[in-house]
């Protein structure tokens, strides 16, 4: 297909290459990092530059930056591979006192990786939550045709929520949104502080897709939080372009922002069969 994908080169296929991508399935990489004041704090890491072991400083925030640096040429170099079943896109959204999406679904092979910046300001896991919601929707992020693959959401937080914040009834409304319900989730708590905290864990247990010692993932120091970015994403995305999904063009969710996805625990992205499965846990009226 043409040379390998390196560093952050744009992918630039031919024609025949472009036809084909447009008929694969859209599987959305989503990412939500928390920029709060306390991802900037910084711990001296030992890290390799040109072999050479060297001391640096290093914060949690550009921990998750070198993280997705890393990780990118690696997801090009997947969606090389199943170029002709999925295309991949990449979303981030940041949170603090508010939420917002810094990249809006792009496929892989045309985003470069901009440094996220932290505010000083609290941990508002709620507008989160409700900014998700809204755009897990046949009307936002979830293509109107073709098929889709069961979305890959990861949550990085440092923190417990604010104190006040109201994030159960986000959580609520999100677990009511089906693509959300039929996505693989997973969190990272980021130092001690998160992992210690209750109501951190309490929060992202609920969130995740799967049982709390798979589906939540602790990294202390900063070059664990890129360790385990990098490595817990790129597996589950080769996982998942091993399987099928079956979303059909005409699946989704009426205009209460809600839609379908796909997997189950007996074939992940591939088990749930939406022209049946999802009428009958849904009903015929769910679909836009």
């Amino acid at each position: 297909m043409g040379d390998e994908f390196t560093g952050n080169e744009i992918f630039k296929g031919d024609l025949d290459e472009k036809k084909i991508m447009s008929t694969a399935k859209t599987l959305n990489i989503i990412f939500i990092v928390d920029t709060s004041g306390s991802m900037l704090v910084k711990e001296k890491v030992r890290v390799k530059e040109n072999d050479v072991e060297v001391e640096k400083e290093m914060s949690r925030i550009d921990a998750v930056n070198e993280s997705f640096t890393k990780m990118i040429p690696a997801l090009r170099e997947i969606q090389k591979d199943c170029i002709s079943q999925f295309e991949l896109k990449i979303a981030i959204m940041t949170f603090d006192y508010d939420a917002r999406w810094i990249v809006e679904p792009r496929n892989i092979t045309e985003y470069n990786h901009d440094p996220i910046d932290c505010s000083k300001w609290q941990t508002l896991y709620s507008k989160a939550f409700d900014e998700l919601d809204q755009k897990l929707s046949r009307k936002e992020f979830i293509p109107k045709i073709g098929k889709v693959a069961e979305p890959y959401i990861m949550f990085l937080t440092d923190g417990a929520p604010t104190e006040g914040d109201d994030y159960d009834s986000a959580l609520d409304r999100l677990l009511e949104n089906a693509w959300f319900k039929h996505s693989q989730r997973y969190a990272v708590l980021m130092g001690k502080e998160a992992i210690d905290s209750t109501s951190a864990r309490q929060a992202v247990s609920r969130f995740i897709s799967g049982e709390p010692s798979e589906g939540i993932i602790e990294a202390v120091a900063a070059e664990e939080i890129c360790a385990a970015v990098e490595a817990n994403t790129i597996k589950s995305i080769i996982d998942a372009t091993k399987r099928t999904p079956v979303s059909d063009d005409d699946n989704g969710r009426n205009d209460e922002g809600d839609g379908s996805g796909s997997g189950n625990d007996d074939g992940g992205f591939g088990g749930y069969d939406f022209d049946k499965d999802f009428d009958e846990e849904y009903g015929e009226d769910s679909f836009s």
